[in-house]
C-alpha cells in the first residue's frame, strides 16, 4: 500500500534576504510517498515488497502466505526451497 502525505518544506528563503516564491515554490507541497505491506503494515522500501495479485506483500507475509497453500505445504518433498519459488514465481513491485 502507497501512503502519501504532503509537507510544507520551507526554508526561509526570505529569512535570506530572497524572494518568497510563494505556491510556485518547489518547497511548498512536496509529497513524500511510504511503502506499506497489505497484510503487516510494516513499512518497506518498495524494492522489498512483491505484487501478490494486486497487494503489495513482505517477504514475511508472502511465506506466511504460502505456508498456507497446499502447492508449498507438501511435507513429503524435502528438497522444496521457499525462497527459489518466491522467486520463480513472484515479481518485486515496480515504481
Amino acid at each position: 500500500m502507497r501512503l502519501e502525505t504532503v509537507r510544507d518544506e520551507c526554508v526561509g528563503c526570505s529569512t535570506l534576504g530572497l524572494p518568497c516564491l510563494g505556491a510556485s515554490c518547489s518547497n511548498r507541497e512536496v509529497i513524500h510517498t511510504r511503502y506499506c505491506c497489505d497484510d503487516c503494515n510494516e513499512v518497506f522500501e518498495p524494492h522489498q515488497l512483491y505484487d501478490v495479485d494486486g497487494e503489495e506483500v513482505c517477504l514475511s507475509c508472502l511465506k506466511k502466505r504460502l505456508e498456507h497453500d497446499s502447492l508449498t505445504n507438501d511435507e513429503n518433498d524435502e528438497d522444496f526451497d521457499i525462497d527459489s519459488y518466491i522467486e520463480e514465481n513472484f515479481c518485486k513491485i515496480q515504481l
